[in-house]
């Protein structure tokens, strides 16, 4: 009888006392890590003081850095973190900038992006806009897709990419004198002043300094003849931006016309050349043939896809570089066909779908992954019988 009063009583300490581990847990914010899911990506875990992060969201358009913690695949560290975009910064799954602070490091860099895509349905279009690029021989940041917790709450599904720093070039061993951000739909290469020049060209490089794309700008202005706008080769690199413009058309990409690329200026050769920076709108504006890139029309008419880009004005004035233009095109409908696309859209949306699912912006659309997959590839193959003449020789003009 004593045993087995015994037994009784051991049994309740044990009970009494096997949840106390547990609350210390809860309490000290121990154990986070392994109740937060990743869905099947890379997660993320941000962690600010609160008068911080209350901070960062009452005052948004000054886009304040403040430390956080940060959690990035399994590693911990602590990393300086700002909102970022121009209309993201509306949205309720803002895109963030983020330093980070050593020995922290992702894909060996420390400028990395969140990007929310609030507009992209599919949390995809960016992935494959860069894969085309890349296939064209652009450079494109490392990314993968990431679900984002802030003090534990989760944010949603976001791209994690690299940042286009002077780091990411030198990373490529690409070397440069000098690095520009076209922003703010401004960036459409006519002439300012030097002062003028920092708000649709934001220096990326240490010095600062713009007097290169001002000199450059100032050549093109002035660039009326065949001969004068043939002589801009010496100072722009021609086939990358016929490429460039020729990725961006077959990929509906309106918004890289006076917006979201970096250019740079080659140390080995002098020449500027362009790389493609958030690709979030891809098959999802309109191109127009006489009102501004924003309207609803989307009838093609040739190089008047970029007729708002003064440098794409004057280089489509050349046969020769035109012709550049339509071969790449002509390359890439060969390269990526709709089947192909598809194939990468499928097997992609499979492996992030769980994580989609969870994403409160993708769910409260009421639709399944494979629908908006099926969209998208309904509106390509809408915009690809509207582009592919243009492909062809001697198709529209």
């Amino acid at each position: 009888m004593r045993s087995e009063v015994g037994t009784i009583s051991r049994l309740k300490n044990a009970l009494l006392f096997a949840w106390i581990p547990a609350l210390v847990v809860s309490l000290c914010g121990c154990g986070s890590v392994e109740r937060l899911d990743s869905f099947g990506v890379t997660k993320v875990e941000l962690r600010f003081e609160p008068q911080d992060l209350g901070h960062m969201r009452a005052d948004l358009f000054t886009k304040i850095r403040k430390r956080a913690k940060i959690r990035l695949e399994g590693e911990e560290g602590h990393a300086d973190v700002r909102y970022s975009g121009q209309y993201t910064i509306l949205s309720p799954k803002k895109s963030m900038d983020l330093k980070l602070e050593k020995p922290l490091e992702f894909k060996k860099g420390r400028r990395i992006r969140l990007l929310g895509q609030p507009t992209d349905s599919t949390a995809l279009r960016n992935d494959l806009g860069y894969a085309v690029f890349a296939d064209a021989g652009f450079p494109t940041p490392k990314r993968e897709l990431a679900f984002v917790y802030i003090n534990d709450k989760p944010q949603g599904l976001y791209l994690l990419t690299e940042a286009l720093t002077e780091d990411f070039l030198a990373s490529r061993k690409l070397p440069f004198l000098s690095l520009y951000q076209g922003k703010l739909g401004s960036a459409d290469f006519t002439i300012s002043t030097p002062e003028e020049l920092d708000t649709p060209f934001q220096p990326e490089h240490d010095n600062g300094n713009n007097a290169d794309l001002v000199h450059f700008l100032s050549e093109l202005q002035k660039a009326e003849t065949p001969e004068a706008i043939r002589a801009l080769s010496k100072r722009v690199d021609v086939p990358d931006f016929m490429r460039y413009f020729a990725v961006a058309t077959f990929l509906q990409h309106w918004d890289g016309q006076t917006n979201n690329f970096y250019i740079y200026r080659d140390t080995t050769t002098n020449l500027f050349r362009i790389i493609p920076w958030d690709l979030d709108k891809i098959w999802l504006g309109a191109f127009s043939p006489g009102n501004n890139v924003g309207s609803n029309s989307d009838a093609p008419r040739g190089y008047e896809f970029y007729r708002e880009n003064a440098l794409s004005q004057k280089l489509f004035l050349i046969p020769e570089y035109k012709e550049m233009y339509r071969a790449e095109l002509e390359r890439l409908f060969k390269a990526w066909p709709i089947a192909r696309i598809e194939k990468w859209l499928k097997e992609s949306g499979e492996r992030i779908e769980p994580a989609w699912r969870q994403d409160r912006g993708y769910a409260e659309r009421g639709t399944t992954h494979t629908e908006e997959r099926a969209l998208l590839v309904s509106k390509i193959k809408s915009w690809f019988t509207k582009v592919a003449p243009y492909a062809q020789k001697g198709g529209s003009k």
